[in-house]
Order: C-alpha cells, then structure tokens, then sequence
C-alpha cells in the first residue's frame, strides 16, 4: 500500500478525534445503571473519612441514596459551564477538557476545582476515573 496516501489519513483521523471529544462531551449525562450502586458505596465511603455520622446514615438508607444517585444529571454546556442536577438544588460551575481530552477539569462556583482521567468519551459513553473518590464510573446520555 502506498505510505503516502496512509500517513495523511491517519493524521487526520487522529486530529478528528481530538476536536471531536468537546463535542461529544455537550450534553446531559446521567451514571449508567450498571454503575449506580458502586457510585453510590463511593460516595458513602468518601464521606466515611470527614462525617462518619453521616455516612451510617447514608447506609442504612442505602436504596434511598441509590434512588438519589439514580436521578443526578451532569449538563455539559457549548461556553464550558456545567450544572448538576440533584434533589438538594442545582450546582453550577466550569469545565474544560485537558491534556488532549485524557481529564477532565471541574470547577464547582462553591468547591475546589478537581481533575478527573477521561478514560472514553463517545457521544453514548463516558468513563471517567474521578480522582478525588478514587473509583471508575461510568455515565450514559440522560434522557430528561
């Protein structure tokens, strides 16, 4: 096969994907049902290490906090702020994809920013390693 019909293709298959990833992000996104659970006992044992109080309560009211991780909704918008629907209220903040769309930044208006590894991103999936939980989860486009 000919090399120099091959490299420009690639070239621009590879630069695709890479201005492809913010636009796949746009969007509302939901944790995938596969996932809901393991989320759930994610965030009860992060919260295990600041308000251990806290966290029993989210034990045993575990299909209660299921339902609740169930129906929080990520918003990616096109200016790079985001909103995060849950029953406590609506959360806004900024993002931005980083290091050829490998992380995920967030900056919530009343939190630290974080940094997430963005281990697939397609327009039906997003995997990400949330860094400051430690876990892998992943989420699916939200039906509203």
């Amino acid at each position: 096969m000919n090399l120099k019909l091959i490299r420009p293709v690639v070239v621009l298959l590879v630069l695709t994907s890479f201005t492809d990833q913010p636009t796949a992000l746009i969007g509302s996104w939901k944790v995938a049902e596969s996932h809901v659970e393991k989320a759930t006992r994610s965030i009860i044992q992060s919260t295990r290490k600041d308000r251990p109080d806290l966290a029993d309560q989210m034990d045993e009211n575990f299909p209660s906090m299921v339902e609740m991780v169930k129906s929080i909704v990520y918003t990616y918008k096109q200016d790079n702020t985001y909103e995060v629907e849950t029953p406590q209220g609506i959360q806004k903040g900024k993002w931005e994809l980083r290091n050829n769309g490998r992380s995920l930044w967030m900056a919530p208006d009343s939190r630290q920013p974080r940094l997430d590894s963005v281990l697939e991103l397609s327009p039906t999936s997003l995997l990400i390693i949330n860094r400051e939980r430690g876990d892998t989860i992943l989420y699916t486009p939200a039906n509203k």
